[in-house]
């Protein structure tokens, strides 16, 4: 690969434990190396790839509050509590004719049921 396959990438919420991780916040797949990947271990370094990624992007890092509902269920929600759970964006109007949204409607980040 010798280019981005993404135009926009940006309104994601990355969320961190307090321990030092082995791995980076994020792998990119086109780098020019034996790997074919570098990776970034914060939205800085992606910023330098391109200044509108992530650029309303926010990392929680060392974070050891509460998340998710209930991991245990399978119940992804994020609960209130979280501070990244009001993080809010617009989406795409193809995407929200996709999921059957109303356009120009803002919504909470995080995972969507599929269309129906």
């Amino acid at each position: 690969m010798n280019g981005s396959q993404l135009s926009i990438l940006d309104h994601n919420v990355y969320v961190r434990e307090a321990c030092k991780p082995t791995y980076h916040l994020m792998l990119w797949s086109s780098a020019q190396n034996p790997e074919c990947q570098f990776g970034f271990d914060s939205l800085k370094g992606l910023h330098g790839l391109d200044s509108r990624f992530e650029a309303n992007g926010q990392v929680y890092a060392g974070y050891d509050g509460p998340l998710f509902k209930s991991m245990e269920l399978r119940d992804y929600r994020l609960l209130p509590a979280f501070p990244g759970s009001k993080s809010r964006m617009k989406l795409p109007d193809k995407i929200a004719k996709l999921l059957g949204r109303p356009e120009n409607q803002e919504v909470n980040v995080g995972a969507y049921s599929p269309a129906p």
